[in-house]
């Protein structure tokens, strides 16, 4: 059965697309057939690194208009098994879609019960209002996913996530066998190149565009991703 790994984050600007583009390129890069889907019309990263130049699902990604019939035709996408992974990179604010797809269908309780994994990833900035849309997606799916927060380096080291750790969110979090996770930032010069370029991550590492100090940086960042990835068993 396959493992559905939807990337959540209703608040824009806390890097879920950079989250997204990191498990595509981490999974696909460790043997991992996956097929993805770009929901973020109004900011494609991920259809925009990694869906370009092919028509396999499996390789690259497919466009999904997720506020309208998109969403149906993920549905049938899981329930017929296209790939033992399924990454969807939600819009910020998709929210209160979610929350109507639960009313209507009860999706998330039919696609485990069906014998599909479900794990929701929350991408956590240090302000409260991105504590606030976890503890929202947590109350619209249940207990039923496995929930991933992680915590983006962009926004400061591990042990600056104070307002996180003294949450009431996380308590809950945690007592429903959530796990967290840290994203390291990456050298802001170097992730500029990888952005003008459109390049993958990987593609970044060996690329003749970034000098060697820039390609080492990305490498190093590459396996730490790879490791906090890794460490989730997925």
């Amino acid at each position: 059965m396959s493992t559905i790994l939807l990337v959540s984050g209703d608040k824009g600007g806390v890097g879920k697309s950079c989250l997204a583009r990191v498990l595509c390129d981490s999974l696909r890069h460790n043997g991992k057939v996956l097929a993805a889907y770009d929901a973020d019309r109004r900011n494609p990263q991920l259809y925009r690194f990694y869906g370009q130049g092919s028509q396999d699902p499996t390789e690259g990604v497919e466009m999904l208009d997720f506020v309208g019939s998109g969403a149906d035709k993920l549905i049938e996408d899981i329930m017929s098994e296209k790939a033992p992974y399924c990454l969807v990179d939600l819009p910020a604010g998709s929210g209160a879609r979610m929350e109507a797809l639960e009313r209507e269908l009860k999706l998330v309780e039919r696609v485990q019960k069906s014998g599909h994994k479900v794990v929701v990833f929350h991408v956590l900035s240090r302000v409260i209002d991105s504590i606030n849309a976890l503890k929202l997606t947590i109350e619209n799916f249940g207990e039923g996913p496995r929930y991933v927060a992680v915590k983006n380096g962009f926004f400061g080291p591990e042990n600056s996530f104070v307002r996180w750790q003294s949450s009431k969110t996380r308590e809950k979090f945690l007592a429903i066998g959530g796990t967290e996770v840290f994203l390291s930032d990456l050298n802001d010069l170097v992730f500029d190149q990888i952005d003008s370029r459109s390049l993958t991550f990987r593609q970044a590492s060996k690329s003749e565009h970034l000098v060697h100090a820039q390609r080492w940086r990305v490498e190093e960042w590459l396996e730490a991703a790879d490791n906090a990835i890794k460490s989730l068993n997925l």
